[in-house]
């Protein structure tokens, strides 16, 4: 395959280097914790991010990306393993970063042993884990703090979130951290082209996160009313506009919303702007204040990098 002929981003092209470094064939389950790792300890590259998945730190970006690179024909899936192929060993070439010779070198561990020490290191992205009694065997210390750690619920709060510019690992961890349950979509078109943020997709990753997803499109504003706002003034006219003749007319569809909240101790409205000032979501919360059981707190996570 012609290198010239095919687009890769950069973190793609690191994937088909990492495979080769780990002798072309990798255990799904070892490729993730190795990743992990190496994002860790070279944070300056921003590779991936990760959330604490059933087997501990995971990448839905990563594998993703995997999945991409075996429609080109330069991985191969098997049900465990990822596997270079001759295309993308041809791709990749001789050239393998010293640097990622030696993190291999360093971390030798496969299997368990691998994981184990991802969970020591790590045990945020242990929280999660289904199989943490067989990894932590003769830990119970360390299973106690898993299970205290799980449990962060903050009670009576309804949070608003945007993901704007930032990636389905880190938008999904600032929700695990902040304890939230329920997940409220208000966009009115849910489509995304970054990849985690579509309807489907975000819903059936924040199930696997263990926090339910519900979308009430009624409660959005279409992209045609969106597409003239150039200052703070134009957000500020739509937002009155929205408040005061589209929000009055979707009594329904706010009701199911406080019906949501009601049921739950910890919610969170989410669309697309991350500055909470131009985005209606902010207006709606303050809208249902007045609606929302007593002692409820309202409060707009920003999505900062650590």
């Amino acid at each position: 395959m012609d290198r010239k002929s095919v687009k890769l981003f950069n973190r793609q092209k690191f994937l088909l280097q990492f495979l080769v470094a780990l002798g072309g064939k990798a255990a799904k389950t070892d490729f993730q914790k190795l990743l992990f790792l190496y994002v860790d300890e070279n944070q300056q590259e921003n590779l991936y991010d990760f959330v604490p998945y059933n087997s501990g730190a995971f990448s839905y970006t990563s594998c993703a990306d995997c999945r991409k690179l075996t429609d080109l024909g330069l991985i191969q899936e098997e049900e465990n393993h990822w596997q270079i192929s001759q295309s993308g060993s041809s791709l990749v070439g001789c050239d393998i970063n010293l640097w990622l010779k030696s993190f291999l070198e360093r971390h030798h561990e496969r299997g368990d042993d691998l994981t184990r020490r991802t969970y020591l290191s790590h045990p945020y992205y242990a929280i999660h884990s289904t199989i943490a009694d067989r990894v932590l065997s003769g830990l119970p210390k360390m299973l106690q703090k898993l299970s205290a750690m799980v449990d962060t619920t903050p009670q009576s709060t309804l949070y608003t979130i945007g993901y704007e510019g930032f990636s389905i690992e880190s938008y999904v961890n600032k929700l695990i951290k902040a304890g939230i349950k329920t997940l409220v979509d208000v966009r009115s078109n849910p489509i995304s082209r970054k990849y985690g943020f579509s309807k489907k997709t975000l819903a059936c990753i924040t199930s696997k996160m263990r926090i339910v997803y519900h979308h009430i499109p009624e409660l959005g504003v279409t992209s045609v009313h969106r597409q003239t706002l150039d200052s703070q003034e134009d957000y500020d006219k739509l937002f009155e506009t929205y408040r005061f003749e589209w929000l009055p007319e979707q009594s329904m569809a706010v009701s199911k919303l406080l019906s949501i909240i009601e049921k739950t101790p910890s919610a969170a409205l989410t669309c697309y702007e991350a500055d909470p000032i131009q985005c209606h979501r902010t207006h709606l919360a303050g809208q249902l204040k007045e609606q929302l059981p007593e002692g409820y707190k309202i409060k707009h996570l920003c999505l900062e990098r650590s």
